[in-house]
């Protein structure tokens, strides 16, 4: 079987709501009958990552505490929604 591993590498912050594709029909990724979809995320919930720095600041808190699943900036959000073509 081959692999089609799609990613996001520039993947910004603010992209929390929805990611699109931006390339002609034709050339987006095909799902065919016995793939299988993987959904991988990783984390850096560290001081390190300007963005719970700051996320962290604003709440108030100096240090990350534990990640739940939720809605917030500094919840787990590891959830993926596919809107799928059907082409006969």
């Amino acid at each position: 079987a081959e692999e089609c591993l799609v990613q996001a590498p520039q993947y910004d912050f603010n992209w929390q709501r929805f990611y699109a594709y931006d390339v002609p029909l034709n050339e987006l990724p095909v799902i065919r009958p016995g793939d299988e979809l993987i959904l991988s995320c990783t984390y850096n919930n560290t001081l390190d990552n300007p963005n719970v720095a700051d996320a962290l600041t604003k709440l108030g808190l100096d240090a990350p505490g534990d990640v739940y699943l939720g809605d917030e900036t500094l919840d787990e959000m590891c959830l993926a929604a596919l809107q799928v073509i059907v082409i006969p």
